[in-house]
């Protein structure tokens, strides 16, 4: 029979286009050898050695590499591949107009400048994007919706969050996405521009931004004035300086800002020009470059192909990597494994994949008052399973009736974690101990050793003793003891669960799992046990 009693308590886009940044010739690549990132220079050498889980372009002297390891950890380093700030962060963007984005363990976004000093914070935000014309976008969320609004470089809000997504500021005006799933352009007072509302919107680029009809979903350009400058006839539209790549029934091309063709629709796949004289294109399957004439420079013969930096680019032959010249030749061949996301975007547009971050704020207070080892479920040692039942039920256990169920339900106490609270028996249908468990998901997965930290903290009149090997087995489980209970912890961050059980002080740890919780840890049959009390207490009704 199974000698435990168990009740979890139940409370239960649109596309958006950034513009193109002008970005400058790299002599570092942050490329994949095996299973690291590393950097490259244009010849193949190994300059910072390949070591990181991933690597971004260095952008004014410095780069983001994340560390490998359970937790996410990145930091900064500089092109000796020397870490600049001696911290490492949970979530971190790139530098814009002298300030980045981090958000240390367990903390809020942080703006911090060039030194590493952090300037101010932002407690309540959930996300923030990175500065653009001297404003960041920053988003609040409660158990309705996410809100967005910005901050300027000194940490004041100077528009509330109201909007439910946001583009950035350029040329004074930004997107914002209304209630209705639109979007329209504010100034930076917050106030809307012009009145026509679009599917989905740009930034504002030499006086032009890229939108899309609520009907069709066709492409155009407008001003900074709301006119019309391209009717909305093309599938999608890519800044490429001040002209556009674009593509109409299919197929990509190129046309000025007139509308003028400047090289026919006919490529499976682009990608912008940029700062280069190629550009990457597809056709019949297979990468090749073309001119700004749209003559082929480049033949046809690349598994992938990504933009010059200067002289070289990165391409891909049989799943392998190497680095050519603007003639076609190989400068180092088959060498790479991968290449960074966030080098891909810089080609192609200036930007980077690292522009937004998350908190990483973790409510470890709220979550541990939750338990109670002291009257946990207002529960005692020595109560009888009829005795609960009530508590439960708002009625007695019927006669004749199975006593070996699971009551399970489930109470969810912040935003990424629910608590269950397992009662234990004995033989004789006694409270034998408790077992508090939170399940941790989202940005605080790996974070049950915070809690296993906040909750030995703030223990007052225990002292530790040691834990049976059986316990030790199965996890870093720590065990304290006074006079009124027996206390196992467990909370790693290689798992989402932190785990309190909370036994009588006589309790015989000696083989103890074995005796009251056999294997009642079989989740269908827990479930199925479940229901079979839920239709036990129906039937009364």
């Amino acid at each position: 029979m199974k000698n435990y009693l168990q009740f979890t308590i139940f409370f239960v886009t649109i596309l958006f286009f950034s513009c193109q940044e002008k970005n400058k010739t790299l002599e570092l690549f942050p490329l994949k050898e095996g299973v690291n990132y590393g950097y490259f220079d244009a010849t193949g050498k190994e300059i910072i050695s390949a070591k990181y889980a991933y690597a971004t372009v260095f952008r004014d002297g410095l780069a983001i590499v994340k560390l490998h390891g359970n937790t996410p950890k990145y930091t900064f380093i500089d092109e000796k591949g020397e870490v600049v700030f001696n911290k490492t962060y949970a979530s971190v963007s790139v530098f814009s107009e002298g300030l980045a984005w981090v958000s240390p363990n367990n903390s809020y976004p942080t703006a911090i400048d060039k030194n590493g000093k952090e300037q101010f914070s932002i407690k309540n935000a959930e996300r923030v994007k990175i500065f653009k014309d001297g404003l960041s976008a920053y988003s609040v969320k409660d158990s309705i919706s996410e809100k967005w609004g910005f901050v300027d470089s000194s940490g004041k809000t100077v528009i509330q969050p109201q909007f439910y997504d946001t583009g950035n500021f350029s040329e004074d005006l930004c997107a914002v996405k209304n209630e209705d799933g639109n979007w329209k352009y504010i100034d930076k007072k917050g106030v809307v521009k012009f009145q026509q509302s679009f599917r989905t919107a740009s930034d504002f680029l030499n006086g032009k931004t890229i939108v899309s009809d609520n009907f069709e979903e066709k492409f155009g350009l407008i001003n900074s004035e709301g006119s019309v400058v391209l009717e909305p006839t093309l599938d999608s539209i890519v800044y490429d300086k001040k002209d556009f790549l674009v593509k109409k029934e299919g197929k990509w091309g190129w046309i000025d800002a007139t509308g003028k063709m400047l090289i026919e629709p006919k490529f499976e796949d682009a990608f912008p020009f940029g700062e280069n004289d190629l550009a990457v294109v597809k056709l019949n399957g297979l990468y090749g470059f073309i001119d700004k004439k749209g003559v082929t420079k480049i033949d046809f013969q690349f598994q992938k192909a990504y933009s010059f930096s200067g002289e070289t680019a990165y391409v891909v032959q049989k799943n392998v990597g190497s680095l050519i010249d603007k003639k076609g030749n190989a400068v180092v061949k088959n060498k790479f494994s991968g290449i960074s996301e966030d080098l891909i975007t810089y080609l192609n547009n200036g930007n980077s994949s690292y522009e937004i971050i998350k908190t990483d704020y973790f409510d470890v207070a709220g979550i541990l008052k939750e338990i109670n080892v002291n009257n946990p479920g207002n529960f005692k040692f020595g109560e009888t399973i009829s005795e609960i039942v009530p508590k439960l039920f708002n009625k007695k256990l019927p006669d004749n009736k199975e006593l070996d169920l699971t009551f399970f339900f489930l109470r969810k106490i912040a935003e990424d974690a629910y608590l269950s609270l397992y009662v234990i028996r004995n033989d004789e249908n006694k409270i034998a101990g408790f077992w508090y468990k939170a399940e941790l998901g989202g940005k605080s997965f790996y974070k049950p050793n915070e809690l296993e930290k906040g909750f030995v903290k703030n223990l007052k009149g225990y002292t530790k003793t040691e834990a049976p090997d059986e316990f030790i087995n199965q996890g870093a489980i720590k065990a304290y003891k006074n006079k009124n209970h027996i206390l196992l912890i467990s909370g790693s961050s290689q798992s989402n669960e932190f785990i309190v059980e909370i036994l009588n002080p006589s309790t015989n740890l000696d083989g103890y799992r074995s005796r009251y919780y056999g294997n009642h840890q079989n989740t269908d049959t827990d479930d199925l046990a479940s229901l079979k009390a839920m239709e036990l207490f129906r039937e009364e009704e």
